[in-house]
């Protein structure tokens, strides 16, 4: 595999795919439930569709970050020799996460200052103390939507510390810790499972793996190679953890912590890597270019326009009744779909507009 600089169009590929799968993760446009009508034929078949969403929400959808941080640490692998690209790097990393970060606590404080000011008592704990993890992950938790999402760029500065050191060992050295980490990490993942734990999603043990990884698929043609047995890791791994998840009754408390995550991110990355045709393709695709060149402001935004939309739903269905759509056997739940497709619009939009401000640093 030839070296892929940050012009390549397979980049833009993952990097569109990634920010879109973050997105079906958090605003999980699709919700369908099976009709309590009793089914048969077809219907009952249909029946397994909201099993089979739920398992592309709890196995796909989750590769979405790592494959953010794979690519991140290919880029910056790819220029960490250039003079002073370490230092300006973790500089412009640091104050695109203040400047998001500031956003978020300055949201939190509005909507406490207007639930406040509108006398509405806070039975939910919708407004939880902040503590030294609010920093951390960029941020505390706002109403509806949860917490921050800009604990990656918090992670990243981290990562990018240690990768560099990682880089400057010895090869001799560096090779075989690179693999001990993946090793350790994979038993670790996996001691999660089986024990009922799990790494808190913000949490940089979560994407200390990618280290070496990163470092694989930038100066090991071989690695990408195998991108058929990743594949084959991420279902044998993820049917595991699946069966697993579900004797808990939890599909959630284990987001990237889960080794089927590692090989569906490398697996995505190595197949895009190796395509053929992606590599000597000289047209790039419009769409895709503009959202992998914004894929930053769009991560960083898209739950303050779903935090938004939600709110003033919240207010139109207190006199209008929700309104599902049947299909066939299953309930489609329009609300969500219309609400989220609204919220990627606006994204979309902010994102682009900002890119045309002087802001464009913190989005692009």
């Amino acid at each position: 595999m030839n070296k892929i600089d940050a012009r390549d169009y397979r980049l833009d590929l993952l990097k569109a795919i990634a920010i879109s799968l973050v997105l079906f993760w958090h605003l999980k446009p699709l919700g369908l439930t099976a009709s309590s009508a009793p089914a048969a034929g077809l219907g009952s078949i249909l029946n397994l569709v909201p099993i089979a969403l739920g398992i592309f929400y709890y196995q796909v959808t989750l590769i979405g970050v790592p494959v953010f941080i794979i690519v991140s640490l290919y880029l910056f692998y790819g220029k960490i020799d250039k003079d002073n690209y370490f230092r300006n790097r973790i500089l412009r990393i640091t104050q695109i996460f203040i400047f998001w970060t500031a956003i978020q606590f300055g949201i939190y404080f509005l909507l406490k200052f207007l639930v406040s000011a509108g006398d509405i008592k806070d039975p939910h704990n919708l407004f939880p103390q902040i503590n030294f993890d609010a920093i951390i992950m960029g941020g505390p938790d706002l109403p509806v939507v949860g917490g921050s999402v800009l604990y990656f760029l918090f992670d990243l500065i981290f990562l990018y510390i240690l990768a560099y050191g990682y880089h400057r060992l010895n090869a001799r050295i560096r090779k075989p810790l690179g693999w001990v980490v993946i090793v350790l990490s994979a038993m670790y993942f996996q001691f999660c499972i089986f024990g009922g734990t799990s790494v808190a999603f913000w949490n940089i043990e979560n994407f200390l793996v990618y280290i070496p990884i990163a470092h694989f698929l930038r100066f090991s043609g071989r690695f990408s190679k195998l991108k058929k047995f990743y594949l084959l890791g991420f279902i044998i791994f993820g049917i595991e953890e699946s069966k697993i998840a579900l004797k808990m009754g939890s599909l959630g408390n284990a987001p990237y912590d889960r080794i089927s995550i590692v090989f569906g991110a490398i697996a995505l990355v190595s197949f895009v890597f190796e395509s053929s045709r992606l590599a000597t393709q000289r047209k790039k695709h419009a769409v895709i270019s503009l959202v992998s060149m914004y894929s930053l402001g769009i991560y960083a935004t898209h739950k303050y326009w779903f935090l938004l939309l939600r709110l003033f739903a919240g207010l139109y269905y207190k006199v209008f009744p929700r309104q599902d759509v049947l299909l066939f056997n299953l309930d489609l739940h329009m609300a969500r779909l219309i609400i989220a497709t609204a919220a990627v619009l606006l994204t979309l939009l902010s994102a682009y507009l900002l890119g045309k401000t002087p802001l464009k640093r913190f989005v692009s």
